[in-house]
């Protein structure tokens, strides 16, 4: 990522796309993926990773395609005239074309949440499953449209991937103030609450004020042990910490709250991202559809890909969602394991009775 002069038009745009599992009518219209992923997988494969063996019942596939939504970037072009990106597509900088298509993207998604308000009893296939907003780290001149887009979404929680600065390289902006210090970014105020760290994340505490409304929480979930080169060795920290988040979340939502889509980011926005992205997606699906479900990391990928271009970036990310679902599902079923040699052992003494009961 590269800052853009503040006087090209667009420049205090962000890139960012919803990414959801799709609906069935979806996944019939969808076109697949121009990208092919079978030498990754391949790969993966042949260095000693075996495909977890699930195998649904009625033999459906939990994975499938995408709308392809957009949380503040334009369809992408070959090439863009004010892009300062040489030789870059404009689905992977920080321009956009046009104020208007703000204002359009404002009024869609106005209708969106006043509709889900409105009939809250009235669920359809998509509020079965997650949405999210995968997005690029801040620069400098689009943290007011980070705010914005973080209120007009009433998105409650923030992941972010990756640290400040890594390599001596800035990979992104600090986009919120220090503990108990408050900043504002145009009609956004935001005041950091508290900040408490973990071994792998630091947990921050936003009060977001937006031009004069009901102030809201935010809770930001950085993760800081991916480290600069490769993945995570240990897929139990990434495990762990997407519970945290998903707990946090639901809380929200039991709460009433109505929380918007988790808000992930790094850096470009597409390698951490995807890679946090699609586990918690196959997670859910677990959490959903039971261990034996049918699991296609392939095709998740895919999916996600024709969402948002690059999500899960290099071959070490692609293999590293192998090995956390793997850990889940072996972690999933030695706690099933131990629940059943509980109550076993519970039954057994049960039979177990006191000398004085046998001689009664």
């Amino acid at each position: 990522l590269k800052d853009v002069d503040s006087t090209v038009p667009g420049a205090d745009y962000i890139n960012a796309n919803y990414i959801r599992q799709p609906t069935e009518a979806e996944q019939n219209d969808m076109s697949s993926s121009s990208e092919n992923l079978a030498q990754s997988a391949g790969s993966a494969l042949n260095n000693g990773f075996s495909q977890p063996n699930a195998t649904n019942n009625n033999g459906t596939n939990g994975n499938s395609a995408s709308l392809g939504y957009s949380a503040g970037s334009m369809a992408p072009t070959k090439n863009c005239s004010s892009c300062q990106l040489l030789n870059k597509p404009c689905s992977q900088c920080s321009l956009k074309a046009t104020s208007e298509m703000k204002h359009k993207r404002n009024e869609s998604i106005t209708s969106r949440m006043q509709l889900q308000q409105q009939s809250p009893h009235k669920r359809d296939e998509k509020d079965m499953f997650k949405t999210y907003i995968a997005t690029q780290g801040c620069l400098t001149n689009t943290i007011q449209d980070f705010w914005n887009m973080i209120w007009q979404e009433n998105t409650r929680v923030i992941v972010m991937t990756t640290k400040e600065m890594e390599r001596g390289k800035k990979k992104c902006e600090k986009y919120w103030p220090d503990p108990q210090q408050s900043k504002e970014w145009g009609h956004a105020r935001v005041r950091c609450l508290s900040e408490t760290s973990t071994a792998d994340y630091t947990l921050r505490e936003f009060l977001l004020s937006w031009r004069g409304q009901e102030d809201r929480k935010i809770y930001q979930y950085h993760f800081q042990v991916w480290p600069d080169h490769g993945v995570p060795a240990d897929p139990g920290c990434v495990l762990n910490f997407l519970q945290d988040v998903n707990t946090r979340q639901a809380q929200l939502q039991l709460e009433g709250l109505m929380p918007g889509p988790i808000c992930v980011h790094c850096s470009a926005g597409i390698g951490r991202t995807g890679t946090f992205i699609v586990i918690d997606m196959i997670l859910d699906q677990i959490l959903r559809q039971g261990h034996e479900c049918e699991i296609d990391i392939q095709r998740t990928i895919q999916m996600v890909r024709s969402q948002r271009s690059g999500m899960v970036q290099t071959e070490a990310q692609y293999k590293f969602v192998y090995f956390a679902v793997q850990h889940y599902i072996q972690t999933l079923l030695q706690r099933k394991q131990a629940e059943q040699q509980s109550l076993q052992v519970g039954r057994e003494y049960t039979n177990i009775k006191y000398v004085d009961e046998i001689y009664v």
